[in-house]
C-alpha cells in the first residue's frame, strides 16, 4: 500500500500509462482528505508539466448543490489538463487514448490575465474572464465501477483525459450565461441537454469558486487557463470510434468531435 501523496501519485500515473485500473486512495488510507487528494492529482500532474506541456485548462466537479451538500464541500472540485491533454478544434479525438471515454457538454471559461490573489466577489471576477466557448470534456475513469467519494475522484484527476472548446468565444456581455442551454448529440441522436442554471444557479459561481480553491491551494491561475465549468446535460456519454459528437448551444453556437480508434 503507498504511505504518502506521492507514492499514491506515481500509482495513478502508472495507471493512465497502462490503463490499469487505479485503487481508490479511501479504501486504503485511513482519515485521507481532500488536500491529500490534490497533492496525489498534483504530483502526478508535475510528472508530465514542463516547459512544452504546460497546464492549459481546468475541469470542475461538485458543480450540483445537492452534492455539495451531500459532502459538506461548499465549493467545487477541480481536475487539471496540460497541452498535450487538450484536443485541438477541428482535430479528431483518439478513444485508445483512454479505457472507456466519455464526453460531456460544457460551457469554457477563459480568463483574462494572470490571478494571483483571492477572488473577492462575481463581479470582480466578471473583469477577469476575456471569453466563453461552447466545450466538451472528455473524461476518463482510471477505477472499476463503485461508490463515489470526492476524495477519489480528486486523486484520479476529477475523471480527466482531454477536452476541445471552439477557437472563437463571445465576451460575457454577449450571452445570458445563466441561461444558456446545450443539447448534446451523438451521431445526430439527442443524449442529453440542459441549462446552465444547473450549476449552482449560474456557472460563473462555480468558476469563482474553483478559483479561490486554486489560490488556497497555491495553485497558479495563468491567463489564458481554460475553465471547464460543469457538465449542462444529465450524465456523461460513452463514445467510441466512428462516433461524431455534437453540442449545440442556444447562443454560443455548436461545436463538433470525430472518434477515431
Amino acid at each position: 500500500m503507498a504511505k504518502d501523496a506521492s507514492e499514491w501519485a506515481t500509482l495513478f500515473s502508472r495507471a493512465a500509462t497502462t490503463k490499469e485500473p487505479a485503487t481508490r486512495p479511501t479504501s486504503l488510507w485511513p482519515g485521507v482528505t481532500l488536500d491529500d487528494a490534490y497533492a496525489i492529482q498534483f504530483g502526478t500532474i508535475a510528472e508530465r508539466t514542463n516547459d512544452d506541456d504546460p497546464i492549459r485548462a481546468i475541469k470542475l466537479g461538485l458543480t450540483q448543490q445537492l452534492e455539495q451538500d451531500q459532502w459538506s464541500i461548499p465549493h467545487p472540485t477541480f481536475g487539471t489538463l496540460t497541452q498535450s491533454m487538450i484536443n485541438p478544434p477541428g482535430a479528431p479525438f483518439q478513444v485508445s487514448r483512454g479505457r472507456a471515454p466519455k464526453v460531456e457538454a460544457e460551457i469554457v471559461v477563459v480568463t483574462s490575465r494572470d490571478i494571483d490573489h483571492r477572488v473577492e466577489s462575481i463581479e470582480e471576477l466578471v473583469s477577469l474572464i476575456a471569453s466563453v466557448h461552447a466545450g466538451i470534456e472528455i473524461l476518463d475513469s482510471r477505477y472499476h465501477q463503485g461508490d463515489f467519494h470526492p476524495v477519489d475522484a480528486v486523486s484520479d484527476n476529477q475523471s480527466a483525459l482531454s477536452g476541445v472548446w471552439a477557437g472563437e468565444g463571445l465576451l460575457l456581455t454577449d450571452l445570458d450565461i445563466v441561461n444558456e442551454s446545450a443539447t448534446l448529440l451523438i451521431n445526430g441522436e439527442e443524449k442529453g441537454s440542459g441549462v446552465a442554471s444547473r450549476l449552482l444557479g449560474n456557472p460563473l459561481i462555480a468558476v469563482w469558486g474553483a478559483i479561490n480553491e486554486m489560490i488556497r491551494l497555491g495553485r497558479p491561475v495563468p491567463g489564458g487557463l481554460a475553465i471547464f465549468s460543469g457538465n449542462l446535460c444529465q450524465a456523461a456519454v460513452p463514445v467510441v470510434a466512428g462516433d461524431t459528437v455534437t453540442v449545440e448551444f442556444s447562443t454560443l453556437g455548436s461545436l463538433t468531435l470525430y472518434v477515431v480508434a
